[in-house]
């Protein structure tokens, strides 16, 4: 994870990650916290993962750096990260949900979208 995307960035910044890669977590955290950008989180395991991985030590969150996603409106855009789950498309997961509700307010606004393609549903 670099901070050349955070800091190109002057809006709403929502990122989809693997709730088991905690080291990506850690990443993305400690950038957000550079920057000033608070984090809401969204997406049942990622919520687990904020829940447990603190208490055994494997992701160090700084203090108030942590919001609730119904507390986004809140803040500017420029001031958040969503962090969300939902990385291979599913419908219902919280990364659809959240294109999904910021489609048409930032239809107008530049995006950006970063990727390694993972195929873990090949069937094969």
């Amino acid at each position: 994870m670099s901070d050349k995307n955070f800091k190109k960035a002057n809006g709403r910044i929502i990122i989809a990650v693997f709730a088991s890669d905690v080291h990506r977590i850690q990443q993305i955290i400690n950038i957000a916290a550079q920057f000033k950008r608070k984090i809401a989180i969204d997406g049942r395991s990622l919520i687990k993962v904020f829940e447990i991985a603190p208490s055994v030590g494997r992701l160090t969150v700084p203090e108030k750096l942590l919001i609730p996603i119904s507390s986004t409106e809140k803040y500017n855009d420029d001031e958040i990260v969503i962090l969300c789950t939902g990385t291979q498309g599913e419908p219902l997961a919280a990364l659809f949900k959240n294109c999904k509700r910021y489609a048409q307010a930032y239809s107008s606004k530049r995006r950006r979208y970063c990727n390694n393609f993972i195929n873990t549903n090949s069937g094969k």
